[in-house]
């Protein structure tokens, strides 16, 4: 089977703090928003320009457990994903 590898990176601001849920295994899951900002200059009016993007991040298990130790809301963060796509 061929098949595509996506990376992604973002590098940005904790929104929040992270929500952790436990399961009956002892298994966790954290979610906390990350935003991401972008400036750039309007050619057309030569205007200063700003947006956010906010992303919501899943981490699992112990690694949620020492983002929720050790991370607070405002914290600089950067999340790597890597996502394999089958095809055919």
């Amino acid at each position: 089977m061929n098949g595509t590898l996506n990376k992604v990176i973002l590098i940005g601001r904790m929104g929040d703090v992270v929500k952790l849920t436990y399961f009956s295994e002892g298994n966790c899951i954290g979610q906390f928003p990350l935003a991401t900002d972008d400036e750039y200059t309007n050619r057309a009016t030569n205007e200063r320009m700003s947006s956010t993007e906010w992303h919501t991040i899943i981490v699992r298990n112990k690694l949620a457990e020492l983002v929720e130790k050790y991370t607070h809301k405002g914290d600089p963060v950067s999340y790597t994903h890597l996502r394999a796509h089958e095809t055919g």
